[in-house]
């Protein structure tokens, strides 16, 4: 509960060497067996209080305090056995020693306490057996009950840290073994789906050559590759199944192209973000693949700019060549380190790009800004009569 006080505040601490010492000095003011001037008395009560209150922070110095002052009083103050203060102390201090203090300063810290004891019962006029025993063994008990404790939560730590490691190897090794099993799913179903394609390649070529003179056999065989075509495409989504990740699901929208870039465009001008489209050359007809790379390459480059510099004014300039697709995204950002070329988007950008033979660059331009320029190498366009040039379509806007 918020302004509950907790066990191990020191202010906790502060008041109970108040406590202490207010008790103690009250005891000996009306006390008859004192001895020695009343206020030499009060200030080591007073000063007991003070290494109560600091008992958890410097044990060891608190301790020793204790000692001292103790000795001090069987010398020439008031005998401690006389003193409630004493018996309480032989409770704290060698309990926060052995809670604290290890090696030989415990055991001399041991043995300075029942020097106290014996200084003690020396200087009464008499003193018993129990006078002996009692006080030890409240000091020996105390003192180990420190030691116990601290041992305890060692040994709690430790358990638990051990429990919570296994539990990270137990999922560790559980998601190794998953992802090995998808990873041996799903060669062997690349397996399956190229045979089933090999197998509709051939009936394909077969069907085209007995078309003309044996066309019911050619229809026999097309209506096999469609059976095929449908399992193909079935074991497709089943090995895109085990490769999903837990709990995503299957999106059912057809990938993007090339042509909608403009509608991404929009959407980042709709963000805020300042952007020029343009296109030049003529479009030509490309694998499916190919084009969402090109898109994905425009997406995650106008999705590093937002990210990094928003409202930078940015071009996007899709260039169709003879021979290859250029596709360039320029911001005018200060000179920053480039968060594309530096975080886990690039990677997979490289290797959509390296996946088609393509060549990608990113980084600061000689003219300031950033780019991310990528080349995908192309087969060469069909022929066009020379009074038909390839346009330029070229599209601009602003937020």
């Amino acid at each position: 509960m918020r302004g509950r006080p907790r066990l191990d505040s020191p202010w906790l601490d502060v008041v109970t060497g108040v406590v202490i010492a207010v008790l103690g000095i009250a005891d000996v003011a009306g006390n008859d067996a004192r001895e020695g001037p009343l206020w030499a008395n009060v200030l080591v009560l007073a000063l007991v209080g003070v290494a109560v209150a600091w008992r958890r922070r410097t044990p060891l110095a608190a301790g020793s305090a204790f000692v001292a002052l103790m000795l001090l009083m069987s010398a020439v103050l008031t005998p401690p056995p006389e003193l409630f203060v004493a018996i309480l102390g032989l409770l704290l201090f060698p309990y926060a020693v052995g809670a604290a203090v290890r090696g030989r300063r415990a055991v001399a810290y041991v043995l300075a306490t029942f020097g106290v004891i014996a200084a003690a019962n020396v200087a009464a006029d008499q003193s018993t057996a129990s006078d002996w025993i009692f006080p030890t063994a409240l000091m020996l008990a105390a003192f180990a009950a420190g030691r116990n404790v601290v041992h305890r939560t060692a040994l709690a730590v430790e358990l638990h840290e051990a429990a919570l490691r296994a539990d990270e190897q137990r999922d560790a090794e559980a998601r190794r073994a998953v992802a090995a099993e998808r990873r041996r799913i799903a060669h062997e179903m690349h397996d399956v789906v190229a045979h089933s394609i090999s197998v509709m390649v051939v009936q394909a070529g077969g069907a085209r050559r007995i078309l003309e003179r044996d066309p019911e056999r050619a229809q026999e065989a097309a209506a096999q590759i469609e059976r095929t075509g449908r399992e193909t495409l079935l074991e497709m989504r089943r090995l895109l199944g085990v490769m999903r990740s837990p709990g995503e699901s299957a999106v059912l929208a057809p990938n993007p192209n090339l042509d909608g870039l403009g509608d991404l465009v929009e959407g980042a001008r709709a963000a805020g973000l300042p952007v020029v489209f343009r296109v030049e050359g003529e479009r030509r007809a490309l694998s499916p693949g190919l084009e969402l790379a090109a898109y994905r390459v425009v997406q995650d480059a106008l999705e590093d700019v937002q990210r990094v510099a928003p409202r930078t004014p940015t071009e996007v300039t899709v260039r169709w060549l003879a021979d290859a697709l250029e596709v360039a995204v320029t911001d005018a950002r200060p000179d920053v380190p480039f968060a594309v070329g530096a975080g886990p988007s690039l990677v997979g950008v490289r290797e959509r790009v390296a996946l088609y033979g393509g060549a990608l660059r990113t980084g600061q331009r000689p003219d300031g800004g950033h780019e991310v320029h990528v080349r995908f190498p192309l087969g060469a366009p069909p022929a066009t009569s020379p009074d038909q040039p390839n346009p330029v379509q070229e599209a601009q806007g602003a937020a």
